[in-house]
């Protein structure tokens, strides 16, 4: 299971725990790094707030972009479909289509002509 955790002011013991969650736990942590000169309006501040931009489009999308959780979920104990062992695996962030008891099935929208 993929599990994000995101420490903010870290000092040194929100770095501690940070590294505790990833070499105990196998937790993928991210430091939030605070840059005092984000908000000047100075290059050192247009620096700091691309840098910032940069980290939020790739870290967001992680979460936001997650087509795996919204269509590719199943049922996998319900009294009502077979719980067969074994299945797809599920992966979050990626949609493979499949029969498997329990799924979704696949499909597709047609428009209609005229």
């Amino acid at each position: 299971m993929d599990t994000q955790v995101i420490i903010v002011g870290a000092g040194p013991v929100g770095l501690t725990f940070a590294i505790d969650l990833g070499a105990s736990l196998g937790y993928r942590a991210w430091l939030a790094e605070v840059r005092p000169e984000i908000g000047d309006d100075t290059p050192s501040g247009a620096a700091a707030r691309a840098h910032l931009a940069e980290v939020a489009n790739v870290e967001q999308r992680k979460s936001n972009e997650m087509i795996g959780a919204e269509l590719g979920y199943r049922y996998v104990d319900s009294p009502i479909i077979d719980n067969v062992p074994g299945g797809p695996q599920h992966d979050l962030r990626a949609y493979l289509p499949t029969a498997w008891p329990g799924a979704r099935l696949p499909h597709m929208w047609l428009c209609a002509r005229g």
